[in-house]
């Protein structure tokens, strides 16, 4: 009897390319996701110094400059995002990218008059179930129900390595 030998599974790293605002992956963006990582550390040692010797006047300003550095470093890396698009490689885990996300939700005067023959199945709020239901079975046409939705559209950034 053989036993077979399973690799182990790598931990998967989300993949934002369907909601990413401008993935570029431009070097420009990759050096500056490396500026913000490396301050990041210098911010992590600094503050665990600060953390041991918290008395001593020269942890606190390394600390404090630290702080200050990936502060900054956040902000020139969100300002690239912007101007240059996102960078992501999923198989490092590394991202910096704007993300969006949208929310649809359905106006009901719009559906009474785009949709009148099954407004009161619809109607109490907009049972997006029963909604998508009737779509499927081609009681009602994608159009229709494009012209009820009202699309709202929020962004974050996505700023992580491991």
């Amino acid at each position: 009897m053989t036993q077979e030998t399973k690799e182990p599974k790598k931990p998967s790293n989300p993949d934002y390319t369907n909601s990413a605002v401008k993935l570029t992956n431009t070097p420009e963006v990759k050096g500056l996701l490396d500026e913000w990582l490396a301050a990041g550390e210098a911010f992590d040692k600094a503050d665990d110094a600060l953390t041991k010797a918290i008395n001593e006047l020269p942890e606190a300003d390394k600390a404090g400059e630290a702080h200050t550095l990936l502060v900054k470093a956040r902000q020139n890396l969100e300002v690239a995002v912007k101007e240059l698009g996102g960078y992501q490689d999923t198989e490092l885990g590394l991202y910096a990218l704007e993300q969006v996300r949208k929310t649809i939700i359905y106006d009901p005067e719009k559906v009474k008059v785009e949709i009148p023959t099954y407004a009161d199945k619809i109607l109490a709020q907009v049972d997006v179930g029963v909604l998508k239901g009737l779509l499927r079975g081609k009681l009602i046409t994608q159009e229709q129900v494009d012209q009820c939705a009202i699309v709202k559209e929020a962004t974050r950034f996505v700023i992580e390595g491991k």
